[in-house]
Order: C-alpha cells, then structure tokens, then sequence
C-alpha cells in the first residue's frame, strides 16, 4: 500500500527593515562630504537609495542621508505619515537634517538611532512624507 504524499507549501512572509536595520545599512555605505565639495553647490538634497540597495558607497552631506534613510523606510512599508524629515539647529549653531521614523531619529552624527527626545537638539520645522513639500514647525 502506497503512503500518502503530503506536501507543504511555505510562503515567506517579507517583513520589514527594523530602524536600526535601516540605520546600519544607510550608514555602511555613507562617506560624508559636503555639496559644495560634490556637487561644487551650497546646497543639493538627493537620495541615494539605489546605490544603497545596490551595496555601493555614495558620498553627501546630511540632507542626502536623511532622504535616503527616508526613502528606503517608504519603500519598506513605514507609513509616510511616521517618516518625517526635521530641520534642527545643532549645539554649534549649524543647521541639520535629520529623519524620524516614528519615534526615533536617524542622524549621520550618531552611531546609530536616538529617541527623538534627544535633547541635543533645537528643533525647527518638519515635513512629513505624507505631505510633501509642506514644512511645519515642530513645537
């Protein structure tokens, strides 16, 4: 008597990359240099993300990381309404970009995500990936 064939079909699930995943990938393929130096501009905001995907090195200054950790948690699944990029004043005077995921903030100064309590911080304005193009000021 022939035994009966029983087969199992796995679907994989695809989950998402968690924020400090996002994080260390960003962060492996980033060599800061500012646009000046770049793009011989003050300023030029891209995303690096395909070279990220792609394991490559890129070269930018803040505004380029923080648009490619935010672009990357967009395509990730991160609801665009809990992707914000936030203007910020830094403990020198300078001006920053920075991007938040819910609550944690993904910042090519620190070795990884903080809280975005971080007190280190003067916060100006932010735009949501909702709402593109509309800065509001962060109170």
């Amino acid at each position: 008597m022939a035994r009966p064939v029983i087969t199992i079909f796995v679907r994989s699930i695809p989950t998402m990359l968690s924020v400090s995943e996002i994080d260390r990938l960003v962060r492996g393929c980033f060599v800061y240099v500012p646009d000046l130096e770049e793009y011989d501009v003050r300023e030029d905001w891209r995303s690096h993300e395909g070279a990220v995907r792609a394991g490559e090195v890129f070269r930018g200054d803040c505004d380029d990381f923080a648009l490619t950790v935010a672009v990357i948690a967009k395509q990730e699944g991160y609801a665009p309404d809990d992707i914000r990029l936030a203007y910020v004043v830094t403990e020198t005077g300078g001006g920053h970009l920075v991007c938040l995921i819910g609550d944690q903030m993904i910042d090519n100064r620190m070795r990884g995500p903080v809280p975005d309590t971080f007190p280190r911080y003067q916060w100006g304005s932010s735009m949501s990936l909702a709402r593109p193009g509309i800065w509001q000021e962060v109170i």
